[in-house]
């Protein structure tokens, strides 16, 4: 009886993806303020507020994000786009998925600081 139930444990590991095995996914949308979805924010998952990134990625043209990391319980997720204010959150992550509310990101507009241009270009006589 032993034999056979170690068995049936070996050939359902072995048909279950090991990426699927003890993932939490952590997914949601990203707009602007007028409701537009934003394509290639930046999403990171940190440990703490100003810590290690867990993992990340990028959110889709239809502003949606998926990310999968074996890490549970409270973590931050921190949104960034150059153009708009960065926001950061702390999140409960639960074994399974876990669908966050909508996200929404207001631009922000910055100025360069002075600069120096040259014009560095040779003069060939001929």
């Amino acid at each position: 009886m032993l034999k056979c139930l170690s068995y049936t444990f070996f050939i359902l590991y072995c048909l279950c993806p090991s990426e699927l095995i003890g993932q939490n996914i952590i997914s949601g949308k990203i707009y602007d303020l007028q409701k537009n979805p934003i394509e290639l924010v930046n999403v990171l998952i940190l440990k703490s507020y100003d810590s290690q990134v867990v993992t990340y990625g990028n959110t889709q043209q239809d502003g949606s994000y998926l990310l999968k990391t074996t890490e549970e319980g409270v973590l931050y997720i921190k949104f960034t786009l150059l153009g708009y204010a960065s926001q950061t959150i702390q999140i409960e992550v639960k074994k399974g998925e876990n669908t966050l509310p909508d996200i929404f990101l207001e631009e922000k507009s910055f100025e360069l600081e002075g600069g120096y241009c040259s014009d560095r270009t040779s003069h060939i006589a001929t």
